[in-house]
């Protein structure tokens, strides 16, 4: 049987900053906000099935899992550089990759009703993943290894002495903290901002860079308007074919470590998953103890670019509205959206996902910014040499 489990928590802004000790509504959207992770464009759900792994292999899994400490506040070597993330160069200038999946293929290994509900899945709470088409690159890029932490965060909007904005988004975390047991710490990936404060730290950073903003950021009447210019040399999120391209590591299969996703898991296939990332069977499983939630970042093996974090922890946002549509079959060449973001694509599974979110190719979204959402963070690029 497929179990499906709602974890859809939609509270008045009342409720949420009273959990935090602040009743204000001056510094928080007046929007009914949610704690919610996002499978689908319309439903925040996860989809919970029993083909994550056997008892015994959540055991196993549960068994070999690290402890996660509470608060983490030391800099990880070599992960964390001035103004966020180190970087590493994506060398895709003059490459390029088949973007998407042919589903038919992992329906067609769908045998019992359990698998085919798995499967069923992707386009119950996804988001199309086909048309594959042919990705080329003019150009290389540099991209975060880590996702944004939240210590990361705090340093960035301080530099630049937006405390007020600083303030609305720990606001958030508190209450995440006192009604979904999340934790707080400078080495957790950021969650839960909106495409104004995405864009407002990527400025901010690339400004402390020296690096000219890639955003443009409008309030005219509290209606935000953000715009990229991706011929400036600063900070920006990543298109979704570029984040896929980096996340494939150079493998044309679901998974970086060269595999496909199996409609059941095996005991050894859920091992693996979590060895190289934070999901379902080692995080939104084990409430109750330190390993539940989302973890510090780089806790996990990175991936063959030196990426960590990339198909687990927290899902990541990438420069691109949401359309509802497949992608196009025809060949692209560097894609990029440049309409006003509203309905950021989010990409990569999270610690709440099963492992069928977890493929490369999985798309989701945020619902258009209603929720708050708190399995959901964010990378950056910039221009590569």
């Amino acid at each position: 049987m497929n179990r499906k489990t709602q974890i859809l928590l939609v509270l008045p802004l009342s409720a949420m900053l009273a959990a935090c000790g602040n009743t204000s509504t001056n510094t928080v959207d007046d929007t009914a906000l949610s704690l919610a992770s996002s499978s689908s464009a319309t439903t925040t759900s996860v989809v919970q099935s029993s083909t994550v792994a056997s008892s015994a292999a959540t055991s196993s899994i549960a068994a070999s899992s690290s402890s996660v400490a509470s608060s983490s506040s030391t800099a990880i070597a070599g992960i964390s550089c001035n103004n966020g993330p180190c970087q590493v160069e994506i060398a895709s200038a003059g490459k390029g990759f088949l973007m998407g999946a042919d589903l038919s293929l992992l329906t067609a290994k769908a045998i019992t009703a359990e698998e085919q509900a798995t499967v069923a899945a992707i386009t119950e709470w996804g988001i199309p993943e086909g048309e594959v088409h042919s990705v080329a690159f003019t150009n290389s890029y540099k991209m975060d290894v880590t996702e944004f932490t939240q210590g990361q965060v705090a340093s960035v909007l301080t530099a630049i002495g937006n405390t007020a904005m600083l303030a609305q988004i720990q606001a958030i975390w508190t209450a995440g903290t006192n009604i979904g047991s999340l934790t707080i710490g400078d080495n957790y990936p950021a969650w839960g901002l909106s495409i104004e404060q995405l864009a407002t730290i990527a400025n901010a950073r690339s400004t402390e860079d020296g690096l000219t903003p890639a955003y443009t950021i409008s309030n005219v009447s509290g209606v935000v308007s953000v715009t990229t210019d991706y011929a400036a040399t600063g900070y920006r999120l990543p298109t979704e074919a570029e984040w896929e391209f980096a996340a494939r590591g150079g493998s044309p299969k679901d998974f970086y470590w060269d595999a496909d996703f199996a409609p059941t898991l095996s005991t050894a296939d859920s091992i693996k998953i979590s060895s190289s990332e934070v999901w379902s069977a080692n995080a939104f499983a084990l409430a109750g103890t330190a390993n539940y939630g989302n973890h510090p970042v780089a806790t996990k093996t990175a991936n063959p670019y030196g990426l960590y974090d990339m198909l687990g922890n927290v899902s990541e946002y990438c420069n691109d509205n949401y359309t509802g549509n497949a992608f196009a079959a025809t060949s692209v060449t560097d894609p990029q959206s440049t309409d006003p973001l509203d309905n950021l694509m989010l990409r990569g599974g999270n610690w709440t996902n099963s492992g069928v979110f977890l493929r490369v190719s999985n798309r989701t979204t945020d619902a258009g910014g209603t929720y708050v959402l708190y399995a959901q963070g964010f990378r950056l690029v910039r221009k590569g040499t």
